[in-house]
């Protein structure tokens, strides 16, 4: 049986640094929007969540 598991990661870092892994949907998507809140310009981008 397959896992789903949800990926945090900032886009526009060099690498797409992988910023946290996540077993549950609502957990990431809370995790995104508090980073990306706490996000000070220009350092820090968009990030997305990308579900594998």
């Amino acid at each position: 049986m397959a896992q789903r598991i949800w990926i945090v990661q900032h886009d526009e870092s060099p690498d797409n640094t992988v910023r946290g892994v996540f077993d549950d949907e609502l957990a990431a998507d809370r995790f995104a929007k508090e980073a990306q809140a706490s996000a000070r310009p220009p350092t820090v981008g968009p990030w997305t969540r990308c579900r594998s």
